[in-house]
């Protein structure tokens, strides 16, 4: 089954690998996806999406009005959170992740194992 898309504007949508949307914002769901910026976007990185991800869609998510973007990095085992206008928030497995929407912790990332080295 397709996951649903993210359409941040006519012309620019995604498929983030997380989301996250506040009562304020549930409105954006419709039957093809979010139509709109959710509050929260995570990408997490792989060696294949590493630049799309950093490059076009981390820039395109803030420019269209997501609150946080968090770019999850396995392979050096940090939280970066991304707002507009400020430098992103950076923080290793098991710390808690710098959220001024929501409040998970460490998102159990530290119980995440290790990746094999490449």
């Amino acid at each position: 089954m397709r996951q649903p898309g993210l359409a941040l504007a006519r012309d620019t949508g995604y498929e983030p690998d997380v989301l996250y949307l506040t009562r304020e914002r549930m409105g954006l769901r419709t039957r093809r996806g979010v139509e709109g910026a959710p509050d929260i976007v995570v990408e997490v990185l792989s060696p294949r999406t590493r630049r799309y991800d950093l490059g076009t869609k981390l820039p395109n998510y803030l420019a269209h009005g997501v609150t946080e973007v968090w770019i999850i990095d396995p392979a050096a085992q940090t939280v970066a959170v991304h707002r507009v206008n400020e430098e992103p928030e950076v923080v290793t497995f098991g710390q808690p992740i710098p959220s001024r929407v929501v409040d998970v912790g460490t998102a159990m990332l530290d119980q995440l194992p290790p990746l094999p080295d490449a």
